[in-house]
């Protein structure tokens, strides 16, 4: 039997799956397990990215997946995206008041989960 790999999002057929490690010579952290990757997204942060680079001399990029955690019960504020417009006003509040910034990563793993979760505080 022949297995065939979606080609299109099963929720929204504008959005195009990619399946491979490499995307126009770039090199992405590709894991079938978690499921293919969106070319649509792909393509927008490759041209975000040459955008940056041809109009800035030093850039900083990184990703930080936000989640809640897993001991908060869902309620209201999981339902929309008011949290997030939250925390982003306060980001680009912090980015642009801030004279001297100092950025802290650090990754964690709660027990069994194998998805990092990534914390950025700005002091």
């Amino acid at each position: 039997m022949i297995s065939t790999q979606r080609l299109r999002h099963q929720d929204n057929d504008k959005l195009c799956l990619h399946y491979d490690n490499y995307y126009e010579g770039f090199e992405v952290q590709q894991k079938l397990e978690y499921g293919p990757l969106v070319k649509n997204y792909l393509k927008a942060t490759v041209n975000e990215i040459i955008a940056a680079v041809n109009s800035q001399q030093r850039i900083l990029i990184f990703r930080a997946d936000l989640h809640f955690p897993q001991w908060m019960l869902p309620s209201g504020m999981h339902q929309n995206n008011e949290v997030l417009s939250t925390f982003f006003r306060y980001f680009k509040y912090e980015i642009k008041n801030l004279a001297a910034l100092t950025f802290l990563f650090f990754a964690t793993s709660g027990p069994g989960s194998r998805t990092p979760v990534i914390s950025l505080t700005i002091t």
